[in-house]
């Protein structure tokens, strides 16, 4: 055989082998062929279509360039030329490179419709569609001009008739595969809210070509946007059968898992869809979002810049980074992140929102209210953002003391609650206004919507047990009932005043409290009492929160019981204390407290200072009660000797209530200590900011709940506590 013979040999192999989609073997062939007649066009131009398919850009160049220096005529060459460039996004050489193609031979199809789709890409859809047009005059079976003049046409909202390209495609191709063409259908279905019909299109796809993963993964998104979660999953674990090594479908199965609320797991597949590409955006925002709901919120803000060094104009990458830093109470962070989502998409209403809360928590409620206006505008249905809206409108209230704004707080979670009931948060919201009123009929009843919010359920302790109801209570005698405290010391001190009315129903009560008061609620109520997180092996019939037993006993302002004390200190250990107490004989003995727990969301408003207790210092002898103080309240100690830190050597609130029986006066700010020396019946003065909690009402100087307990209140929400001190001042009472 003769070299012309062989080259011919080489290169009809290398036309079957491409044929075949064998495409490394078709180019060796090729080249081959070309080593022994170097300039072969024909041979040049299927090497081209080889290197092309095997993304060998450069090389196909070349290979291209030299068979148009060849046959500038070549209408092949050119097409090769314009899908170079089309591939590689430089789509108006494309259009140039298909136009030379056409004009070598005006009946050639592929050029036409390749250049509809460079046309589209440049948004040029109207000449984008005369080019499928002519592709199909030309060719009357041709499909893949069908399915591209149908994706223009969606572009153009033209809806009915993209279906109909589609129809037609699937209908020229039924005897082959027109798998991309269901495809396609089924995306469209979707589109139109017909997802039903759209999911039996991707079916007829994956049952034409079964590992066509773009119907799988279609599939999965359609099943997961009407909430067909578990179905979605099982597809995607189907489809991953098939090709495990397909990054997108680990980062659909995150996606999936998020909306299950399987956090754990959607980490788990985030890892494995980046050990596959690290280059997914989407992996790191599903990973990041996994990590904000695991409370992982450094890590969560890692993975977000990551999807955004891959993509700096993703708003969905900067918002959920924004959450993170808003969880993390950096503020300010929280409020860049959400103006940056805005600059990168207007319209998208989280994006003000998020906004309006970060400002919210910077105090500036009036900005903050035309951010969530906008959102509101933007999208009325955003119903997490509603409630935020509505916390906005109630803290102005307390901020302003104008009452309107409570009532539009609760006009804005009525709306909230209407578009959406199972959102509970505008329900629990809601409740705060209520009881922040003194509305506690209307208030309890939607006080118990904080126990079905996700990360209450996920927190109960006893969701296993039945939760004990009104109607159970005529039943009750050796009935054994548990009840937990769900919130901080201050509130089982405070509400434990109603477990004195459930032993009186003949419930044999067990009492499941934080451990610092322990002892103080076990010498003071005739029940069992433990502590959190101990093991309970005794049989229980009814559990329920402490927290709901006023809406178990329909308390009122009027009817809250014990207002003049409910508990006592231990005789044996107030003398004990009063032997370590350096007490003074000639002046006012004052325990003090300044700060609670800094994790509180609302810190800021009731936590100061030890400085801040300065004007005391020559009014009476001082015990700082509180254990714990930050470091620029131990210089403000050290420089001042007189106060006596006792904290540090109080073990627990038993021995706590004998040091404030030796007090004749408690002075503090909202925290646990004013709860108990007010149950104790001790005289206390408690020291607010404008933004309190509900349970001190509004612009009142008592407590509904302690009879001892009067009220301060500072004007501002933040700032200085100066002013109010000097109205404690004037209330001091003469040493007994």
């Amino acid at each position: 055989m003769d070299k012309l013979e062989t080259a011919k040999e080489l290169f009809l192999e290398g036309v079957r082998l491409l044929q075949g989609n064998q495409f490394v073997e078709a180019e060796k062939n090729f080249l081959d062929s070309l080593k022994i007649i170097p300039d072969k066009d024909s041979v040049l131009n299927n090497l081209s279509v080889v290197q092309i398919a095997l993304k060998k850009y450069k090389e196909a160049r070349d290979n291209t360039n030299k068979a148009i220096a060849l046959n500038d005529k070549s209408a092949v060459a050119w097409q090769n030329l314009g899908i170079i460039n089309m591939d590689e996004g430089q789509h108006e050489n494309a259009i140039q490179c298909f136009a030379r193609s056409i004009q070598s031979n005006a009946a050639f199809a592929e050029p036409w419709n390749n250049q509809a789709i460079s046309l589209a890409a440049i948004l040029k859809y109207n000449e984008a569609l005369i080019c499928c047009d002519n592709a199909i005059a030309i060719r009357k079976n041709f499909f893949e001009a069908y399915n591209n003049k149908g994706d223009i046409l969606r572009k153009l909202n033209r809806n009915e008739e993209a279906l109909k390209c589609y129809n037609e495609s699937i209908l020229i191709n039924a005897e082959t595969d027109n798998a991309p063409a269901y495809t396609k259908r089924g995306d469209l279905l979707c589109d139109l809210e017909k997802h039903d019909e759209g999911i039996s299109s991707y079916d007829q796809a994956i049952k034409i070509r079964k590992n066509f993963i773009e119907a799988w993964c279609n599939k999965i998104l359609a099943l997961n946007k009407i909430k067909k979660y578990t179905e979605a999953l099982d597809t995607c674990n189907e489809a991953l059968k098939i090709n495990d090594k397909l990054g997108e479908l680990w980062v659909n199965k995150a996606l999936l898992l998020i909306n299950m609320e399987n956090f754990k797991e959607a980490l788990e597949a985030c890892n494995i869809a980046l050990t596959i590409n690290e280059n997914l955006r989407e992996a790191w925002n599903n990973k990041g979002l996994a990590e904000q709901n695991l409370e992982l919120f450094k890590d969560g803000i890692k993975s977000f810049e990551k999807g955004i060094q891959l993509n700096p104009d993703s708003h969905e990458c900067w918002h959920n980074k924004g959450i993170c830093y808003f969880w993390l109470k950096e503020y300010e962070k929280a409020a860049e992140c959400a103006d940056k989502t805005i600059k990168l998409n207007k319209d998208f209403a989280p994006g003000w929102m998020a906004k309006g809360a970060a400002l919210t928590r910077l105090d500036k409620l009036e900005e903050a209210l035309i951010y969530f206006e906008t959102a509101l505008q933007k999208n009325p249905n955003e119903v997490a953002g509603i409630a935020n809206y509505g916390l906005c409108q109630h803290q102005l209230g307390l901020v302003t003391k104008d009452m309107s704004w409570f009532a539009k707080a609760k006009n804005t979670y009525d709306l909230g609650i209407k578009l959406d009931p199972n959102f509970y948060e505008n329900f629990f919201n809601k409740s705060l206004t209520e009881l922040t009123l003194g509305e506690y009929k209307e208030g309890w009843v939607n006080y118990e919507y904080r126990l079905k919010i996700k990360k209450a359920k996920d927190k109960s302790p006893f969701n296993s047990l039945p939760i004990l109801k009104a109607k159970n209570i005529e039943d009750l005698k050796d009935r054994k009932v548990i009840i937990w405290s769900e919130q901080g010391l201050g509130d089982s001190i405070q509400f434990s005043r109603f477990v004195l009315g459930m032993i009186e129903t003949g419930a044999k009560v067990i009492f499941q409290v934080p451990g610092p008061v322990v002892n103080l609620l076990s010498k003071n109520l005739k029940c069992k009492v433990v502590s959190k997180g101990e093991t309970i092996i005794d049989y229980i019939d009814f559990q329920i929160p402490l927290a709901s037993l006023p809406w178990l006993f329909k308390s009122t302002l009027e009817t809250i019981p014990f207002k003049n004390g409910y508990l006592k200190s231990s005789s044996i250990k107030d003398y004990e204390w009063k032997s370590r107490l350096k007490l003074s004989s000639t002046e006012l003995n004052i325990g003090i407290a300044f700060s609670g727990n800094q994790e509180y969301v609302g810190d800021k408003y009731r936590s100061t200072t030890l400085s801040s207790f300065e004007p005391l210092l020559n009014k009476g002898k001082l015990f700082l009660l509180q254990k714990d103080i930050k470091p620029d309240d131990e210089i403000f100690l050290k420089a001042h000797p007189e106060i006596e830190f006792i904290g540090k050597n109080i073990d627990d609130f038993y021995d706590l209530a004998s040091v404030v029986q030796n007090m004749d006066l408690i002075v503090s700010t909202d925290t646990s200590i004013p709860h108990l020396s007010s149950a104790l019946g001790k005289k206390t003065f408690m020291l607010l900011s404008s933004v309190c909690d509900w349970r001190w009402l509004m612009n009142t100087d008592y407590s509904p709940w302690y009879s001892s307990l009067k009220i301060f209140r500072k004007k501002e929400a933040v700032g200085t506590w100066k002013d109010i001190f000097d109205e404690v001042i004037k209330a001091l009472p003469a040493k007994l």
